[in-house]
């Protein structure tokens, strides 16, 4: 599994790590998860093994993230229309909240718009 180094970012490690963080889950947990043992998820996230694509679905999965957003460095991500990255990973933080946290963050977004479009209008 040589190759699988050239297609991994090097941030992956700690991608995996932040994310199982992020989710609640100890490394046992995602292990049962995903199929694994907690020996395992620990080698990842030490960069010291690189999952089969297989275990890399289940993880992403699992985690609620993307296999791009595991696999590639932001610099190479594409973002779409949304062109800053750190907006684009703080929505992806918000995507792992709570469903009530999430509605609260909507509604902020929703009246920080309508109050900017409003703004655009009264200054035309």
């Amino acid at each position: 599994m040589k190759n699988a180094k050239h297609t991994v970012s090097v941030k992956f490690p700690e991608k995996l790590r932040l994310a199982r963080q992020q989710k609640g889950f100890t490394q046992g947990q995602l292990a049962q998860r995903v199929g694994s043992d907690s020996q395992r998820i620990s080698k990842y996230e030490r960069g010291i093994m690189i999952p089969t694509t297989a275990i890399l679905v289940k993880l992403a999965d699992a985690l609620n993230v993307s296999l791009d957003y595991l696999l590639r460095d932001a610099k190479d991500r594409p973002i779409g229309k949304i062109r800053d990255a750190i907006l684009l990973d703080q929505f992806s933080q918000i995507d792992s909240l709570a469903d009530d946290d999430k509605q609260l963050v909507k509604g902020l977004l929703d009246a920080f718009i309508k109050k900017s479009k409003f703004e655009m209008l009264a200054h035309s």
